[in-house]
């Protein structure tokens, strides 16, 4: 008798019940795929037909959104260029400071 652990136990039963569950057959697994496609297809259809009005307006907020963010970060790299234009290094005929000298 294997001395395996309970997680590890669950875990191989597990295992064991999905190939358990899968067809071994290779043309009933492609038609189970076919099958799931198809229905995950059809309901897509089914939503779009309740939902495409809003599709050209969610189309227009996701490009104002990003022209929104572009202008944002113009503007903040502007601003971090000024700031550092304000900013001048101190001159090397300066006499150093109390902090400097140590």
């Amino acid at each position: 008798m294997s001395r395996k652990t309970a997680p590890a136990q669950g875990i191989q039963m597990l295992a064991e019940g999905y190939h358990k569950a899968m067809p071994r057959n290779k043309v009933m697994y492609v038609g189970v795929l076919v099958l799931t496609a198809s229905v995950l297809l059809y309901l897509g259809a089914v939503l779009l037909r309740n939902i495409e009005w809003i599709l050209p307006w969610s189309a227009g907020v996701g490009v104002a959104l990003i022209i929104l963010g572009l202008a944002m970060e113009l503007r903040r790299k502007a601003q971090t260029q000024a700031s550092s234009a304000v900013v001048q290094p101190p001159s090397s005929t300066s006499n150093p400071t109390q902090g400097e000298t140590q």
